[in-house]
């Protein structure tokens, strides 16, 4: 039987990256199927790279991996990453997360979502030059703000920061590193006073007269509205009107389950809606019926 291909090499990339589009799982299949889709199928397998538990085995598993490749693979290839583990740090994992992410430089879009001891960020990034994207839990944004505040840290290319809590206060010293930030998404918590506006909306007012900024997303934990006594958004506007600008846009997220951070970001990686997109189709409403 004949190994060659019976269809243009155009259309069978065209086919078998449909495949993987469609289902991730099959990426290990279809690498066996023969060297020349094993060429166009293995950058894919590298593309989005997500620790979830045993970081430890995981940074061992991909090193090992592309041992045998060029040093510039990783760099070449990765483009997503997050961790999520609660994995304890030891010395020889920030070893291993070091090198990983200094051999994947080109990483564009990154979610951390980590515990790290200390509130110290146990590795670099730093020589992420092209990081574009940042995700980052309650639990990183402490040590992630540390690190920029770093005097020997260069300024990063971030435009995109997702920022789980509402004291952005702690951002505003933080941003000549981030000259680039033109989008920012974060969460209002609860609070036990709702009589006056929180103390967070004073640097609110400050993002949103930077003129680079293009949207400031802000959204809710589920039944948030009848906790700050109105019944939608208008009334919410009406009670605090520092929200009301035409940068802001408020989604009321109905989070299921811990884990809709990581459900919105992978949501994003596949072409599906998430926030960003979400509030982007908000914004281009309000301006165009503002033309």
């Amino acid at each position: 039987m004949s190994l060659e291909p019976r269809l243009p090499p155009e259309l069978e990339l065209r086919i078998f990256t449909l495949c993987v589009n469609n289902d991730k799982h099959i990426i290990s299949i279809l690498l066996l199927v023969c060297h020349r889709v094993k060429d166009w199928i293995e950058p894919l397998l590298f593309r989005t790279i997500i620790f979830e538990s045993k970081v430890h085995e995981a940074f061992d598993s991909i090193l090992s991996m592309t041992t045998a490749k060029s040093p510039e693979f990783l760099a070449q290839h990765v483009r997503f990453c997050a961790i999520e583990s609660q994995e304890h740090w030891d010395d020889e994992k920030v070893k291993k997360a070091t090198l990983f992410f200094e051999l994947c430089s080109e990483i564009r879009d990154l979610a951390l979502w980590s515990h790290f001891p200390r509130n110290e960020l146990p590795f670099n990034l730093g020589c992420l030059r092209n990081l574009r994207r940042l995700s980052l839990n309650w639990r990183t944004v402490v040590p992630i703000a540390k690190f920029l505040s770093s005097e020997k840290l260069d300024v990063l290319p971030i435009t995109h920061l997702l920022w789980e809590m509402d004291q952005i206060d702690r951002l505003l010293p933080l941003l000549p590193k981030l000259p680039h930030l033109t989008h920012i998404q974060f969460t209002w918590w609860e609070s036990d006073d709702h009589s006056s506006a929180p103390g967070w909306m004073k640097s609110l007012v400050q993002v949103t007269a930077i003129s680079t900024f293009e949207l400031v997303i802000i959204h809710f934990p589920s039944g948030k509205w009848g906790r700050l006594g109105v019944e939608d958004e208008r009334g919410l506007l009406v009670k605090y009107p520092e929200l009301d600008h035409n940068k802001v846009v408020l989604l009321h997220q109905n989070p299921e389950s811990d884990f809709y951070l990581s459900v919105e970001w992978e949501s994003r990686l596949y072409g599906e809606d998430d926030l960003w997109s979400r509030a982007q189709r908000v914004l281009d409403k309000r301006l165009a019926s503002d033309v």
